[in-house]
């Protein structure tokens, strides 16, 4: 088989593992060392292109120009981010979504608030802060998945990631958006208010 190249989107980075979303599939890819050394790091959400030879790892061989990118957690190319977090418990932290909001703002990122745990509280103190600068809120019940409809539709056709701390109900809110994914959640340990 000849050399074949292709191009798509880097949705998962792992140890130095690239899974890319092609056409047909997902590739595991690894990534040429010229980009270690010109201090380039492949990350979720590049658009790269792929080259494929017989009995090879597919290697990523070019990462097209971002439009946007941060740091830390790496991401590229968001259209929005869904800053996951919770009413009541865990408490939620604004001096943290503030933060956020500021870096994703500055990336020309949509930051998008997304209260979950709703059957634990009502959250409309919380979210009448946002709201009232301007940014978009969703309310999200993890118990039941209402309010999943208005988010799947709102983020519709955009790349999306999804952020926030331990316990927040992001499992959860994966499971709505996506039936079938059964990404693992659990009770709040009464003990450390973690998610396990």
């Amino acid at each position: 088989m000849k050399n074949v190249k292709t191009e798509g989107i880097i949705t998962k980075a792992v140890g130095g593992n690239y899974y890319v979303a092609v056409a047909d599939g997902v590739l595991c890819c690894n990534a040429r060392g010229v980009f270690r050394k010109e201090k380039i790091s492949p990350c979720a959400g590049d658009n790269v292109v792929v080259s494929i030879e017989e009995n090879a790892v597919p290697l990523i061989v070019e990462i097209k120009e971002r439009k946007n990118h941060i740091i830390r957690p790496p991401l590229a190319n968001l259209d929005c981010a869904l800053l996951v977090t919770s009413a009541v418990d865990p408490v939620p932290n604004t001096l943290v979504t503030d933060k956020l909001i500021s870096i994703f703002e500055s990336k020309h990122i949509e930051p998008v608030i997304v209260i979950t745990k709703q059957d634990l509280r009502e959250c409309e103190d919380f979210a009448g802060i946002y709201r009232k600068c301007g940014f978009k809120v969703f309310y999200m019940d993890n118990s039941t998945g209402n309010g999943i409809d208005e988010i799947r539709s709102y983020i519709s056709g955009k790349l999306s990631a999804l952020i926030g701390n331990s316990g927040v109900g992001k499992s959860s809110l994966m499971n709505h958006l996506f039936p079938g994914l059964e990404r693992s959640t659990g009770d709040i340990s009464k003990k450390l208010g973690r998610g396990r």
